[in-house]
């Protein structure tokens, strides 16, 4: 099955479902296709740079549309790691309540 053909599937799919789970899925494995596709390009291929934001909006699209559904989180905490945890970056606050020490 070639590209086009898989990504118009997956199109049908998001279309026609009426589960958010299967939408979701759908969703995410066209943009995992998508940057699996690109993954050994250069950083300056000028195609390889355009197919990566495509999928990063792919991802975005996931974790907007279905961020209660798993691969929805998981769209969220890619997205999340992808912004704020850089090599050299600094790391982001951590929130949340302390344990309760007996």
């Amino acid at each position: 099955l070639g590209s086009e053909a898989a990504f118009a599937f997956l199109d049908v799919i998001h279309a026609t479902a009426q589960s958010d789970d299967v939408k979701a899925t759908a969703l995410y494995t066209r943009g995992s296709a998508l940057k699996d596709s690109v993954m050994m390009s250069d950083e300056d291929d000028v195609d390889a740079v355009a197919v990566r934001a495509e999928a990063d909006l792919v991802f975005k699209k996931v974790a907007t549309l279905y961020p209660t559904t798993k691969v929805g989180e998981r769209c969220v905490g890619m997205l999340f790691a992808e912004r704020n945890l850089n090599v050299g970056q600094l790391a982001p606050d951590i929130v949340g309540k302390a344990p309760a020490w007996r």
